[in-house]
């Protein structure tokens, strides 16, 4: 995502912000409820992500192309 693209999000993601930028219902369950570092912020009882958190969060999920290598050959 280029960064003018990401600056334009807003500081806390809802549900729907989420599902626009290309998320599946089951990612976002996964991100909102099971994964404690993205950042999840609770305003009465509406669940927000932070954007930040939830940007570094996904930087760490990145699989290098040693581990692509890898996994594929053990899909085989």
């Amino acid at each position: 995502m280029q960064r003018e693209t990401i600056e334009k999000l807003p500081m806390l993601l809802s549900y729907g912000d989420l599902l626009n930028m290309g998320f599946s219902k089951g990612m976002i369950q996964n991100i909102i409820y099971k994964t404690s570092e993205t950042g999840v912020v609770m305003i009465g009882k509406k669940r927000m992500v932070q954007r930040d958190e939830l940007l570094k969060w996904l930087d760490k999920q990145k699989i290098s192309a040693e581990d692509r290598g890898t996994l594929q050959s053990k899909a085989r």
